[in-house]
């Protein structure tokens, strides 16, 4: 069956009319089907299916079944189409987006071998978390390291940044710890606002235009000057922010 079929997953915006909005088609991820799901307007009720083309056949002939509308899971199909329940892309495809959207209402009968792959995809995001969660922690001890290195400064302002970052890895590490799967980056101590330049480096306008540029962007870390990027350790946990974010869709 594998080698005789290709499974791929739709994305698409309204389930009524498909040329109404945005399709995305040919997927073979189910991150990214979610992904793709989750920028579509909230208002419309986007779609996720199953695509099911036989090697040297036409496309006509594929087999399309619709999954996930709006918030309901729809395992109907599973009952009268023997080809998905036997296609083993097709059924893990399912079990994925059954893993990942546990709290998502269920229609039509959840089959015993289904069960099996859906708890398997379980173990493996729980696994993945608690990798991840070893990787933010390892992260933040090295910011903790990090502030150490400013403390010990003879700059008082140093001092200070130092202080405020061990406060803020201290935090961190304790949230996740206690069940928080993210890094509150919004939160981060930013050099620019303990450490600034010499008065005769700056003028008092333009030190004060700095500072306010610093606190805009540290509202806003989805711009493309986000200064949690310029910096090499905070660009890791940005990246690791992003891949919690992904599995957690």
């Amino acid at each position: 069956m594998k080698n005789k079929y290709i499974v791929s997953i739709y994305v698409a915006e309204c389930n009524e009319f498909r040329n109404e909005g945005c399709i995305y088609e040919r997927i073979y991820n189910v991150s990214e089907a979610l992904e793709a799901r989750n920028s579509l307007p909230s208002e419309r009720t986007p779609v996720i299916g199953l695509r099911i083309h036989k090697k040297g056949e036409k496309e006509l002939t594929d087999i399309q079944t619709d999954l996930l509308i709006g918030d309901v899971i729809h395992l109907e199909s599973l009952e009268y189409i023997p080809r998905i329940s036997s296609c083993d892309d097709a059924m893990n495809y399912i079990a994925e987006l059954i893993s990942r959207l546990p709290d998502l209402q269920i229609k039509g009968n959840i089959p015993e071998y289904l069960k099996d792959r859906i708890k398997a995809y379980d173990m493996i995001r729980e696994n993945e978390k608690d990798t991840i969660k070893l990787q933010l922690i390892k992260k933040l001890s090295q910011l903790t390291a990090e502030a150490v290195k400013y403390s010990k400064s003879d700059d008082k302002r140093e001092q200070k940044y130092g202080a405020a970052l061990l406060k803020y890895a201290v935090s961190q590490k304790e949230a996740i710890n206690n069940g928080q799967e993210d890094i509150d980056l919004s939160t981060f101590p930013l050099k620019e606002l303990y450490c600034e330049p010499d008065p005769d480096e700056k003028s008092d306008s333009k030190r004060e235009e700095s500072k306010q540029n610093c606190a805009t962007s540290q509202t806003v870390p989805g711009k493309q000057n986000n200064p949690y990027k310029e910096n090499s350790l905070l660009s890791k946990l940005y990246e690791y922010q992003m891949l919690i974010k992904q599995r957690s869709i």
